[in-house]
């Protein structure tokens, strides 16, 4: 399988298991994964703020990641000062990318 069919797979897993969670207020989520791509969070944060996706692609950070009914934004931005990245939410698309 292709890195973008992979990618896209793992995005669509990882959708399934935030949008099963209705405990949540609205604009936050939930979710835990053992090992996830930092790549691939931001395409799920993305997604689920109703943005496009701009992630440098080159990024190979991945961790254990778990959040439980917080808010998107601050799920994106400790993400970032975690891993020293950019990050810019600007008309409709949130930008990632290596300082």
């Amino acid at each position: 399988m292709n890195r973008t069919a992979t990618a896209v797979l793992g995005i669509v897993c990882a959708l399934a298991s935030i949008s099963a969670d209705a405990n949540c207020p609205d604009g936050q989520l939930r979710f835990s994964f053992s090992n996830l791509k930092v790549v691939d969070a931001f395409a799920i944060l993305a997604d689920f703020a109703g943005l496009k996706p701009d992630i440098d692609h080159s990024l190979t950070q991945s961790e254990p990641m778990k959040f439980g009914c917080t808010p998107w934004r601050v799920v994106a931005q400790d993400i970032a000062n975690r891993h020293n990245l950019s990050l810019r939410i600007e008309s409709g698309v949130l930008h990632v990318s290596s300082r």
